[in-house]
């Protein structure tokens, strides 16, 4: 298994140093993990793939005041499922952090970046990451290539809830960021 401390940091400093959102955070991660074949300690989770070990080592560094979080509360009418958004900041320490990690050896940490970019690059917000997340996962879980019914059907079965158009618009986002491929 990979070193959850690298991904963190690393993700954070090809972010410019700035995450805004929890979820937005486990998701950049994850699939910038998966496209760079790193293992880290994801599972199925309610919003999608989950890692208490990120979440865990997110708490560390904030902890340790290489990152600093701020909290912003949202009104419960507000759209979407996050009532507050945190928002992670590298201090100069964490840069200096992230800099020994990305001279690593033992981790694709160029590779790991450029995927944390192209994510960002394509503007998707929390919601649409989550959604992301979720198909990766069903299709990684599936020996062979499946159908987006056939995803949706996966999906709702580990009691994610997900449209025909929210499995369309994920999977051509993960086929953008070279996580899937169209069967033509």
């Amino acid at each position: 298994m990979h070193d959850v401390r690298t991904a963190v940091l690393l993700a954070l400093q090809a972010a410019g140093g700035e995450v805004v959102g929890r979820t937005f955070l486990q998701k950049l991660v994850y699939l910038a993990g998966a496209k760079t074949g790193l293992v880290l300690p994801y599972g199925p989770d309610r919003y999608g793939p989950y890692s208490p070990g990120v979440a865990a080592e997110v708490d560390r560094l904030v902890e340790a005041g290489i990152l600093m979080e701020s909290v912003d509360r949202f009104p419960s009418e507000t759209g979407g499922f996050e009532r507050r958004r945190h928002k992670y900041v590298l201090g100069p320490e964490g840069h200096a952090l992230a800099d020994q990690h990305m001279a690593r050896t033992d981790f694709p940490g160029d590779a790991y970046a450029a995927q944390v970019r192209n994510v960002l690059a394509t503007g998707c917000d929390y919601r649409q990451l989550s959604l992301a997340a979720k198909v990766h996962w069903v299709l990684s879980e599936n020996d062979g290539p499946i159908t987006l019914e056939q995803a949706q059907q996966e999906a709702t079965r580990r009691n994610w809830t997900l449209t025909s158009k929210d499995v369309a618009g994920a999977a051509g986002l993960l086929v953008a960021l070279g996580l899937a491929h169209r069967r033509d």
